[in-house]
């Protein structure tokens, strides 16, 4: 196990060098661990139980674990001491080079970790707000740490009120078209976030609002442009401004990327362009000053799930419905593959 201080992984040891009887009421056996984190040691002295504690409650939140020394019916004699302070150094060894273990708040007190060592303390988040109010569920979120603005793209989950939604919208050739007037399956709903210093409570204030007649599903903030774009499930992407001093959005694009889903979303600041994958398949850049596209082809099979986005070496991540994860260059246009690497997984 690794722990980060001012930047620099300090590595940390476990040792159980010896067991120790003790009268506590009755004859108790100790087992003593030795803790080293970078020049620091310390040693800390615990029961068996409290060992088969620390498994249990890891059990409960952690697979494969370590295999955990069974309980004996009978008092143990020293040659059985000696078998057990062996498991439980290979057990504790075995959760030493767990990395999704080092945050968690029972471990880091059964080895005293933060007593120790103040300057690791921040690992355990703690929840200090919970929004309960929106009215759908969450498809993405993006915070704008500099403005103090939350964006939420919201959908509705249940696969009967969508249906029900999708009928009422739906304009059948014998009627009549519908008004503006439409049941909502996706919405666009932004806050802003602050800190009331007389409380120290935080604050939800909902700013601006806009439904939609289908599912929302993804998030892009692009500082340099100021704009945040959403891409919804039936392929189109949506350009947003804040306006009025932060308080509501002006929608300035409306760009029919894709016939499916849009399932991931990066930009080109040096080019200007927007680029987008789709549950359709297709790869496509397009520019939000004409809302067309520069460029568009088929990548992978069975449609693309995922898009992860280097900035630096302009590259593209892009994961499809058969396991395989394709990376695109943009240094040149048009981008391309440049490699293609299978992970033998149905999907990405």
């Amino acid at each position: 196990i690794m722990e980060k201080r001012d930047s620099t992984l300090i590595p940390i040891h476990f040792t159980i060098p010896k067991f120790t009887e003790k009268v506590v009421g009755k004859i108790v056996v100790f087992y003593q661990i030795v803790v080293q984190m970078g020049k620091q040691i310390w040693q800390i002295e615990k029961r068996y139980s409290q060992y088969d504690d620390l498994n249990l409650m890891l059990s409960k939140k952690y697979a494969n674990l370590p295999r955990f020394p069974g309980k004996g019916f009978f008092k143990l004699n020293d040659e059985a001491c000696e078998q057990r302070r062996k498991d439980l150094q290979e057990y504790i060894r075995g959760l030493a080079v767990r990395s999704d273990l080092r945050t968690d708040p029972f471990f880091r007190d059964f080895f005293e970790l933060d007593l120790h060592n103040s300057s690791t303390m921040c690992y355990s988040p703690i929840k200090v707000a919970q929004l309960d109010e929106l009215p759908l569920g969450i498809r993405d979120f993006h915070y704008i740490n500099d403005k103090g603005l939350l964006f939420f793209a919201l959908s509705e989950m249940k696969i009967t009120s969508r249906l029900d939604s999708y009928l009422t919208n739906l304009n059948l050739p014998w009627e009549k078209k519908k008004d503006d007037t439409y049941s909502t399956v996706g919405a666009l709903i932004f806050y802003r976030v602050g800190l009331r210093e007389s409380s120290g409570e935080w604050v939800f204030t909902r700013l601006w609002a806009k439904n939609f007649s289908v599912q929302t599903n993804i998030l892009l903030w692009v500082p340099e442009k100021e704009m945040l774009f959403l891409g919804m499930d039936d392929g189109v992407i949506y350009g947003f401004s804040i306006i009025n001093k932060g308080i509501s959005l002006s929608q300035d694009v409306e760009i029919k990327a894709h016939s499916k889903r849009v399932m991931g979303l990066a930009y080109d600041s040096e080019n200007g362009y927007l680029l987008s994958i789709s549950e359709d398949g297709k790869f496509k850049c397009s520019d939000p000053t004409t809302e067309e596209p520069v460029h568009e082809e088929y990548v992978g099979k069975g449609g693309l799930k995922q898009l992860i986005h280097d900035k630096y070496y302009k590259r593209l991540f892009i994961g499809d419905g058969k396991g395989n994860v394709h990376i695109m260059s943009y240094i040149n246009y048009p981008p391309e593959v440049v490699g293609t690497i299978s992970t033998e997984s149905s999907s990405c």
